[in-house]
């Protein structure tokens, strides 16, 4: 967008421009074609209030030595984002985990990646945009049992969903690869974390977690435990970790009755709105 006095370039999601960029500008002249052509250059550089990235992960709190072990971080950026994983604890699995630049790491059955057993793991993780900001470094935990036990697999795998929508969740034991015996397994959700409280109502005894729409809240993030257990040894228990990602809709504006707006062409400022903006008091509507 060009003003009177300078120009406005937005880059949208799919830009290739990066910080660090040098773009030129060439042949500007006046308004009136007096003056003689002139070019300019300039170097791309961050917004000083570009938002850092949020990051959440989702991890079982204990594997199997039979079991596979998948790690999944979620965070919003209209870019791909990089991912930088590591274990503090062991440098084996540190290894690995450094090849890993996307958003899943997935061990294989076993997980010869983690030597020992009957230990924790201490994985960190964070995420960093393209332009450089990274967002905060969080550490899960997991264990890695010497005795067989069953596995948590939800479905869906992940949801990113809104506050209008009933959320669905289905935990399901699958039983190690390891020779153990399959028995009928007793399910329990809690809450973890979340901007509010949800209803112990809404988590009951069962593989299903169902929530009503408008119950999460917006912007947000929850995180639910399942404890699954063997109904004849309770002390053969896993734990499952699930995060609901609440975004927000977009805003709409539904203005009503006839209007009138007159405007001048002001220059236009640095955040691509008008110095002189004209407010139009009428009912603004989200959905």
């Amino acid at each position: 967008m060009i003003g009177f006095s300078e120009a406005l370039i937005l880059l949208g999601p799919g830009a290739t421009i990066l910080p660090g960029d040098s773009i030129s500008i060439k042949k500007v002249r006046s308004h009136n074609n007096v003056s003689q052509p002139s070019s300019a250059s300039a170097v791309i550089t961050s917004s000083t209030i570009a938002p850092v990235p949020v990051l959440a992960v989702s991890a079982p709190a204990e594997v199997d030595p039979c079991s596979p072990l998948v790690l999944r971080g979620m965070a919003q950026s209209p870019r791909a984002l990089i991912y930088t994983w590591r274990c503090l604890d062991d440098e084996t699995l540190s290894a690995a985990l450094e090849l890993v630049s996307g958003d899943t790491v997935t061990l294989a059955a076993g997980t010869s990646e983690m030597p020992g057993s009957d230990r924790s793991y201490t994985i960190t993780v964070h995420v960093t945009d393209f332009m450089g900001i990274q967002s905060e470094e969080l550490t899960v935990r997991v264990f890695k049992k010497s005795t067989a036990g069953p596995a948590i697999v939800f479905s869906p795998a992940s949801l990113s969903t809104y506050t209008s929508e009933p959320v669905m969740i289905r935990a399901e034991a699958v039983f190690s690869s390891c020779p153990v015996a399959k028995e009928a397994m007793l399910f329990s959700w809690s809450q973890l974390s979340g901007p509010s409280r949800v209803d112990a109502k809404y988590l009951k005894p069962q593989a299903q977690l169902a929530i009503p729409k408008h119950v999460l809240k917006a912007s947000s993030t929850y995180e639910f435990q399942v404890e699954v257990s063997m109904i004849s040894d309770p002390s053969v228990r896993t734990l499952g970790t699930f995060f609901v990602e609440v975004k927000s809709l977009p805003l709409s504006a539904r203005i009503s009755g006839p209007i009138e707006v007159s405007t001048s062409r002001p220059p236009l400022s640095g955040n691509g709105c008008a110095r002189v903006c004209h407010l139009l008091t009428r009912q603004v509507v989200a959905y």
